[in-house]
């Protein structure tokens, strides 16, 4: 078997959990150059998969002006550059695996599959509960026939607090305008998957949806709340309180303290509690840029 040379464009815990195989079977697949805007986590990256500075690059053009060979490149930059960095990979004749969702536009859903096809280049998009045991298995006993002819099915997305908090309140997935991408499109596109693709043998004839913001809005937040947590009067009755919820319970760091610019192992408590003075995650929930619902049914 043919080891697969793999390239990384935005190095995100998401790019770095996929790279991550490379360490576990080096025989089937290695990184060979990593592409990011920020120059600490191309270090990091360096040393993770022992690159050479050559393998580094700042910016998807400097890579692509070096026509560097590989056989995929693991695209995982945030969902509002998926469509103009595929298309820069699919007309340089690059296999892309994409992480999800591909764009919110149709148009340029189409875009990318048809330069796909023009290109003679797969586009791969990580759609991965397909591949979990779980899955895989109901999917068997579905094509099997054991349990019948399948007439209805319900997927619940159950997101843990801690996690939605830092992805869709305070974190960079707040705001459709500005990530791209509303909730059922950026989470909820694995329940769409997976109702297709369990129940193959029939196409949805239309999908709708209906939410709203029924929690974390301003008619919810406490008494006196104000717009930062670090000067609230609620703080020690408030579960969300940013110096509790952000530094003891600490969710999801990758995300809470990308913003400082440096590996956090590097960063101090007192660089922590001044950020959150200023920083979204310092936000009351209750008042973040979020636009987004906070309950879905589709």
């Amino acid at each position: 078997m043919k080891r697969i040379e793999a390239v990384i464009l935005g190095y995100g815990d998401r790019s770095d959990k996929y790279a991550e195989y490379s360490l576990i079977n080096p025989t089937e697949m290695s990184i060979i150059a990593v592409i990011d805007i920020e120059k600490y986590k191309l270090q990091k990256a360096k040393v993770k998969f022992d690159l050479p500075n050559e393998a580094l690059f700042e910016s998807l053009e400097a890579f692509l002006a070096k026509k560097i060979k590989c056989d995929v490149v693991i695209n995982g930059t945030m969902d509002n550059l998926h469509f103009e960095t595929s298309m820069k990979l699919l007309k340089n004749g690059y296999n892309i695996l994409l992480e999800k969702p591909i764009t919110p536009n149709k148009k340029q859903l189409l875009a990318i599959r048809n330069a796909a096809k023009k290109y003679g280049c797969k586009v791969v998009v990580c759609h991965v509960l397909r591949y979990t045991p779980f899955y895989s298995k109901i999917k068997e006993i579905i094509n099997s026939g054991e349990i019948g002819k399948i007439v209805d099915m319900q997927l619940n997305e159950h997101v843990w607090y801690g996690h939605f908090v830092n992805a869709f309140v305070r974190g960079k997935w707040n705001n459709e305008k500005k990530c791209g991408s509303g909730l059922l499109l950026q989470k909820c596109c694995h329940d769409t998957d997976l109702m297709c693709w369990l129940n193959n043998r029939t196409e949805p004839i239309y999908v709708s949806s209906f939410g709203q913001r029924a929690f974390f809005n301003e008619d919810n937040a406490p008494k006196g709340a104000t717009e930062y947590c670090y000067n609230c009067p609620n703080q020690d009755n408030c579960m969300f309180d940013a110096y509790k919820f952000e530094l003891k319970m600490d969710a999801i760091p990758v995300y809470i303290w990308a913003d400082l610019k440096k590996p956090i192992e590097e960063i101090t408590d007192e660089e922590k509690i001044e950020y959150l003075k200023s920083n979204e995650y310092g936000k009351c929930v209750y008042k973040s840029s979020m636009d987004i619902v906070d309950i879905e049914f589709f």
